[in-house]
């Protein structure tokens, strides 16, 4: 796990770094996945309390979206014994001599970036035998001179240009000569809309050896400059509206492994672009994930996907036998719908049952019938369920004994943000969820329950995440009982008026705490107390 100590908000994801749920990707590092355990040495520790100090806890708004908040922070692998700090995104700074300096020493580093940052000439020069930094984000601006300079940097291997950046084919030309690069995503989109980038801009990209992944946001590549992107394993991006030939010679490409694809629907097609069962020719594709439905003649094409692990459909027009389908891909594990307009026939959700190998289910579909909360409890390999914006029918009480079958669960969200009536969790049906003793994430978006129900939460000693977004009439005796899960690294109460916080100076390990806007039942004296007690603690 990692834990990004002051975040990003609303201005650090790219428009296309999701996940198969549709959550944007954390901007800073990812834990390393080789499980680095290498020492931290008493130069980098110091060199660490320093970048702190220069990038922490940097607030900025932009003066023309004076609704857009940016801060800087640092990232931390908490996989770590010693907690190094992995990345460092700054906001409108400048990265000079000295601050190249102290990150020549968290010789863990493994990304940097900023909203609007400049780097100094011959900065990069400095970091170029940086032994891990390995990643490289720019929001805001994309600093050509940068882009010119990376050749005589470290070896970057991902590089993201992110919004209110405007392009040139000088950009792209400028990457093309870093050979490192194996991963390109681009976000020229801005608040208002307008987009800067041309496909036609992405050709010097050909250029990049060994590059595997590739997200970009304009709908009008051709097929010809498509085709130059011959290593790629993975390809987010905009199918064009004359997508016979994309699809046709997507499906060329001999490397693809993951593919998703948005579309901008014309008025005189809301079906979906033509040419999707052209992908039934990637035999090894793993993953596919479309903001358009397939329909049942794309789907059944595509069952020759043997391969696929991983598919993320929105809900509309998926019919009984689109459900049915599934069951042709004998190795799925992850299984996303969302955007429903109406909810699903009970004959389609009774299909859910046969998915048995499924190991993380999302349905955001609106209501999810008794049949269908029955033909989940046949899913005994879930790991994750993911109910958010779903409606379970009768009602979430009656549901929950099912649910609670799900013995190897460690991540469960349920409700919607905005309440749906008879939508209702109470103590009975909180109850239910104690026996799920693996969760380590919990959210819940759905109640009243009172300080009864709270008390079973703490039997989930395991949890590290905990989301309660519901007024609980028990407010004053419910922290305690949050206060047992010593675990939790990620607490938000910002709906629920639970009692003064100053009662979880027990959770050591606790990093993140979002509180109502005007901590609700919490004084100011009392997150006073717990932020002395717990000094990396981030309260919001």
């Amino acid at each position: 796990m990692m834990v990004l100590v002051m975040l990003v908000a609303g201005f650090s994801q790219t428009l296309f770094s999701t996940q198969a749920d549709g959550r944007s990707a954390n901007p800073a590092a990812q834990p390393n996945p080789k499980g680095d355990s290498s020492p931290v040495t008493e130069a980098e520790q110091k060199a660490a309390v320093a970048v702190k100090k220069l990038v922490g806890g940097t607030t900025t708004r932009l003066a023309a979206y004076p609704y857009k908040t940016i801060l800087s922070g640092v990232t931390l692998d908490e996989n770590h014994p010693n907690k190094p700090i992995i990345g460092v995104f700054m906001s409108y700074g400048v990265v000079d001599e000295k601050l190249a300096g102290l990150l020549n020493e968290l010789k863990h580093l493994r990304s940097l970036g900023g909203h609007g940052i400049t780097f100094k000439p011959g900065v990069l020069k400095l970091l170029k035998d940086h032994p891990t930094l390995e990643t490289l984000r720019l929001e805001g601006a994309a600093d050509l001179t940068a882009l010119k300079n990376l050749t005589d940097g470290p070896p970057i291997k991902e590089l993201t240009l992110g919004r209110e950046s405007e392009f040139t084919a000088e950009h792209f030309e400028a990457i093309a000569k870093v050979p490192s690069i194996t991963s390109v995503s681009v976000d020229s989109s801005t608040f208002t809309g307008a987009v800067s980038l041309k496909a036609e801009m992405l050709r010097p990209l050909h250029k990049l050896p060994k590059l595997e992944s590739l997200e970009y946001v304009v709908d009008d590549i051709s097929p010809e400059n498509l085709a130059g992107f011959k290593s790629l394993k993975r390809l987010n991006c905009f199918a064009p509206n004359k997508s016979v030939a994309f699809f046709e010679t997507l499906a060329k490409l001999p490397a693809l492994r993951s593919v998703h694809l948005h579309w901008y629907y014309p008025d005189d097609n809301p079906t979906g672009p033509a040419g999707v069962a052209k992908l039934a020719a990637i035999t090894e594709l793993t993953e596919l994930q479309t903001n358009f439905p397939l329909g049942d003649a794309n789907l059944k094409a595509l069952t020759t996907l043997k391969q696929l692990q991983t598919l993320s459909l929105p809900a509309y027009q998926f019919s009984p036998e689109s459900m049915g389908l599934l069951a042709a891909f004998p190795r799925l594990t992850s299984f996303t719908l969302r955007y429903s307009d109406k909810p699903l026939t009970d004959q389609t959700l009774a299909k859910l049952k046969e998915l048995k190998g499924l190991k993380t289910l999302r349905l955001h579909i609106g209501k999810i019938s008794e049949v269908g909360v029955v033909a989940l409890s046949n899913l005994t390999e879930l790991e994750v369920l993911d109910l958010a914006g779903s409606q379970l029918q009768p009602n979430a009480d009656k549901a929950m004994p099912h649910l609670a079958k799900h013995a190897k669960l460690h991540e469960l969200h349920l409700g919607n943000e905005t309440p749906i009536a008879n939508n209702i969790l109470t103590d009975a049906g909180l109850k239910e969820l104690a026996s799920l003793k693996r969760l380590k994430t919990l959210r819940l978006w759905i109640g009243p329950f009172t300080e009864v129900g709270a008390a079973s939460l703490s039997s989930l000693t395991e949890l590290e995440t905990l989301y309660i977004a519901s007024t609980i009439p028990g407010a004053s005796k419910a922290t305690p009982h949050v206060a047992k899960l010593t675990k939790l690294r990620d607490l938000d109460i910002s709906s629920a008026s639970m009692s003064d916080v100053n009662e979880l100076v027990s959770l050591k390990a606790l990093q993140v705490l979002r509180l109502r806007s005007q901590f609700g039942a919490a004084t100011p004296k009392g997150v006073d107390v717990l932020q002395k007690a717990l000094p990396n603690l981030r309260v919001e």
